[in-house]
């Protein structure tokens, strides 16, 4: 399914980097995370690299055509953030809402351990 979604992206472009845009690199897409007030500072960004496989565990959010715009139902996995160059990012697929950004941030903050010192 990895080459159905990036198949699929190549037909859509853009040429933004912001938090919450969904975009390709290498032939796989990813979330970008980095703040944008950062990005025009940075060599390297941060993602989180969304996938097909959904294991529907905290550390997850699910992400669907209707709703966010990608190309098939995936989901954002941020137990594998990940920072990379930000030569390497392509085309921009979509942007996430505010609501779906906020799940993100609490996924991010279960993935890294931060929910435990509320």
């Amino acid at each position: 399914m990895r080459g159905n979604l990036k198949q699929q992206a190549k037909s859509q472009n853009g040429n933004r980097s912001n938090i919450g845009g969904v975009r390709e690199a290498r032939g796989n897409l990813l979330v970008c995370l980095s703040r944008n007030s950062a990005i025009p500072l940075l060599t390297g960004i941060t993602i989180a690299p969304l996938t097909t496989r959904i294991r529907d565990i905290p550390s997850e959010v699910v992400l669907t055509p209707e709703e966010d715009g990608v190309p098939e139902t995936c989901v954002v996995n941020t137990d594998n953030i990940q920072t990379i160059q930000k030569e390497n990012l392509r085309g921009l697929i979509t942007e996430l809402s505010p609501v779906r950004m906020k799940e993100v941030m609490e996924a991010v903050r279960f993935s890294l351990g931060f929910d435990d010192f509320e």
